[in-house]
């Protein structure tokens, strides 16, 4: 597979990639409020959270603008959502 054709699918797939990062920040925010265990838990998943959510919206505006996103911005904003995501889990100890 050539690297246009990664290129090609990654920018007609840009608006799945947004409207699952939004599902993301929403079912992240729901998950810190569902039965947090400290105020700690809630304030440090409420950053990270946010960080995803302004990320998002960057994503976002770009492709409302109709202005390429790279490729590797793309995929390291996905590589930041797994981060955020293993810290969520953590701070509520695995469940």
């Amino acid at each position: 597979m050539s690297t246009q054709t990664v290129s090609d699918d990654v920018q007609y797939g840009h608006i799945v990639i947004v409207t699952a990062r939004w599902l993301l920040v929403i079912a992240g925010f729901l998950f810190l409020l569902y039965r947090p265990a400290s105020i700690t838990e809630v304030a440090v998943g409420t950053v990270g959270v946010l960080a995803v959510a302004a990320t998002n919206f960057w994503l976002h505006t770009r492709i409302l603008m109709k202005q390429p996103i790279e490729t590797s911005r793309v995929y390291g904003a996905s590589a930041a959502d797994l981060v955020v995501i293993s810290v969520l889990v953590a701070l509520q100890d695995g469940c």
